[in-house]
């Protein structure tokens, strides 16, 4: 049909010119190419999806679409009224792993297929209300041949209420040195069950999807890891699994920083060395240097802390060469990026740096590179003087006040710093906690309802801040 738009003020109103939009019947093509009834689809881009001939798809045919020069993106989607459960098989077949096939909820990367995938089952939860679902297909690869991308068998359903029921749980994980960790469970159940990790008895803030992930992982990380799934049939807990690391935390490290209260971690294979030959303080001060001529082996020097924001943490550098490149910068990153700093094939005198660190823990990484020395001498990096400043309010003390118990509940009070996050945790042995519920509170005074149950056995509560 034909869409105008009015536009008014207290003047006077204007209507645009009309824009016609005109709906092709491709989309019942599609939803018999993906074996699905009750949902309309749309493709665009720079090639069209369509319903093609698949030998090897289910029903013998499938929702496919062809790159047929390098960076062409095509996108298929679809809307649905959630809450519910999206399963679909998807397929990439391409001359390597450059290219992409993307699974989007409301613009927002929820699933991705490399290039050169057989068919693989995927299973997506959808949230409560309207939601956009997106496959796009996006050709990187500079390689000739097929570059092509294929969906079948989706099928989107509300599944009967159950409580949840671990399908696959998590696995050790063991370290000999600076890494990341990642466990994962799939877990059936309806309503989509609510998960919490736990480290050693103690519920991990933030930490409540189906997968944990430590993009460093830490001494104080160690120990026994599970997680807890609940909906309102139930909760139950996974195996109890171990994340171990084996390495020491160097102490001369921090020593020769002047960063006694923080702890660093440095990559086994180059040696960060205190010395007292250059520093900003006069002092002591750390150096890099004698990395490996650049080649096609890439590698370089890591040196790693982990502070809690918000906060600004601050450090002085010094780097002599022509060739090389230093970083530091907080969360994942590579010696490529460009963001936080970055300083490339440049020497620079003693100079501070700065960098504003969000709430919650973060890892900030260094990364030097040493670039062709061409007959040269190596390129050297010194850092001292790294300081972190917290501007997290000091935490106040927690009065706790008793409400009134009635109606199977007991309400309490509690002082609290506005806008930050606490921690209802309770426990049947004052060993093992559990989390109840994170509140941040508006207003100074904070109350919180317990529900009593008279059947259970004695519980304990204590509140948490950050």
């Amino acid at each position: 049909g034909k869409y105008t738009v009015v536009a008014t003020n207290k003047h006077g109103s204007m209507e645009s010119e009309p824009l016609e939009i005109e709906v092709e019947d491709a989309g019942e093509k599609l939803a018999e190419a993906l074996d699905v009834e009750g949902l309309l689809f749309a493709t665009g881009g720079d090639r069209k999806w369509s319903l093609s001939k698949v030998s090897d798809a289910e029903d013998g045919d499938a929702a496919k679409v062809s790159a047929t020069s390098t960076f062409q993106e095509s996108w298929l989607m679809t809307q649905v009224e959630g809450p519910g459960v999206m399963e679909f098989q998807w397929k990439v077949r391409s001359p390597d792993k450059e290219d992409l096939l993307t699974f989007l909820i409301d613009g927002e990367v929820a699933g991705s297929l490399p290039g050169d995938t057989d068919w693989d089952w995927a299973k997506f939860v959808i949230p409560e209300g309207r939601h956009t679902l997106e496959w796009s297909f996006s050709r990187v690869s500079w390689a000739s041949g097929s570059h092509m991308a294929y969906v079948d068998a989706l099928e989107f359903y509300v599944p009967e209420d159950s409580a949840p029921e671990f399908v696959e749980q998590p696995f050790d994980v063991d370290l000999e040195g600076l890494g990341s960790a990642e466990f994962n469970v799939e877990v059936d159940g309806w309503p989509f069950p609510e998960f919490q990790w736990y480290l050693n008895g103690e519920p991990i803030k933030g930490e409540t999807s189906d997968a944990l992930f430590f993009d460093s992982v830490w001494p104080e990380d160690v120990g026994e890891i599970w997680v807890v799934a609940k909906n309102k049939h139930g909760e139950l807990k996974s195996e109890v699994v171990n994340l171990t690391l084996d390495l020491e935390v160097d102490k001369e490290l921090a020593d020769a920083l002047d960063a006694e209260t923080l702890s660093f971690l440095g990559t086994p294979d180059f040696e960060w060395v205190a010395q007292t030959d250059e520093s900003s303080d006069g002092e002591d001060a750390l150096l890099m240097t004698g990395l490996p001529d650049f080649g096609g082996d890439l590698q370089y020097a890591v040196l790693k802390t982990r502070v809690e924001g918000p906060g600004e943490f601050s450090f002085q550098a010094k780097i002599e060469g022509d060739l090389q490149i230093f970083r530091a910068f907080i969360g994942e990153g590579t010696v490529w990026g460009r963001d936080f700093v970055t300083i490339r094939d440049k020497a620079i005198d003693w100079t501070e740096h700065k960098i504003d660190i969000p709430e919650g823990r973060h890892t900030v990484s260094f990364m030097f590179l040493q670039g062709p020395k061409n007959g040269g001498g190596d390129s050297s990096l010194w850092l001292d003087e790294v300081k972190f400043k917290s501007s997290e309010k000091p935490n106040p003390q927690t009065e706790l006040v008793l409400g009134v118990v009635s109606e199977g509940k007991l309400t309490f009070q509690f002082e609290a710093v506005p806008g930050r996050t606490y921690q209802l945790q309770r426990s049947t042995d004052l060993v093992t906690w559990e989390l109840d519920r994170e509140v941040k509170p508006e207003q100074a005074k904070a109350s919180l309802d317990v529900k009593i149950d008279p059947a259970s056995r004695a519980r304990f509560y204590r509140i948490k801040s950050e």
